[in-house]
C-alpha cells in the first residue's frame, strides 16, 4: 500500500491497479473503516468490497487520492 493506512477515513477516494485489464485505475469511496479494515464502493461495481488491512493482495496495490473537498 502506497499510502498510511491512518489516513484512510470514511469519503476518502482510493484507486487500485494492478494492472491487469479493468484493474488499473479503478477508483473506491471509502465507506466505513474499522480495526480489521475498510469497506469500498469501486465505480465500476453494484456490491461493495470489504478489504482487510492484513490483506497484502489487495494492500499493494491501493493509493489514496488527495483530498479535493
Amino acid at each position: 500500500m502506497t499510502t498510511d493506512m491512518n489516513a484512510i477515513t470514511p469519503g476518502a477516494m482510493l484507486t487500485y491497479n494492478d494492472g491487469r485489464p479493468g484493474h488499473t485505475r479503478a477508483r473506491a469511496e471509502v465507506l466505513s473503516v474499522n480495526p480489521r479494515g475498510m469497506l469500498v464502493q469501486f465505480d465500476d461495481r453494484a456490491d461493495t468490497t470489504f478489504i482487510a488491512w492484513d490483506d497484502q493482495k489487495w494492500l499493494k496495490h491501493i493509493t489514496l487520492e488527495p483530498d479535493k473537498r
